[in-house]
């Protein structure tokens, strides 16, 4: 019965891409706890025994992208008002969001180059466009939205692979 659940146990784990190795014991070892106290201990090649690690910064530096939104103040578009941390309401029945955004450095600074491949999308009830930029920190402006609910920035640099996202709610 042992030799069956170790069996099962293994098979399990090699599904599931999680690899280890059992070797031959005696009958009256206790193989199953064997297992376990392996898998427990994790790798031993000094890894930290599951899931990947937190890659370094890219090569344009950026480790880490902030999102904030905000009321859009251009000229001639003004919708909506802000009622509170991430809650707008709209005014004549619209809003259009302003999205700003930081590509974070290693250092904790603010990358202000061009050497991204920034894209921004606004998702929620009413889904929006995307908006691409090659700049690492700035705003993008969303277009008005006549829908309530629950909205969520979500701003990706292709480059490093990094994303940053806020969510917000239209009444």
């Amino acid at each position: 019965m042992k030799r069956k659940l170790i069996s099962v146990a293994a098979a399990a784990l090699v599904s599931c891409g999680i690899a280890t190795t059992v070797a031959a014991t005696p009958a009256s070892a206790d193989p199953l706890s064997d297992l376990i106290a392996t898998l427990l201990a994790g790798s031993s090649d000094g890894g930290n025994g599951g899931g990947p690690a937190n890659p370094g910064p890219a090569s344009n530096g950026v480790t880490a992208v902030q999102v904030t939104t905000g009321v859009y103040r251009g000229p001639g578009n003004q919708y909506g008002r802000k009622l509170g941390p991430d809650l707008y309401a709209m005014t004549k029945g619209k809003f259009r969001v302003s999205v700003k955004y930081n590509a974070v450095t290693s250092a904790g600074g603010e990358n202000r180059a061009d050497n991204c491949r920034i894209e921004l999308r606004v998702s929620g009830p009413q889904n929006t466009d995307v908006y691409k930029t090659a700049k690492c920190s700035g705003y993008g402006d969303g277009p008005v939205v006549t829908q309530t609910g629950r909205y969520t920035a979500t701003v990706t640099d292709r480059v490093s692979g990094r994303t940053g996202q806020s969510t917000f709610t239209i009444e």
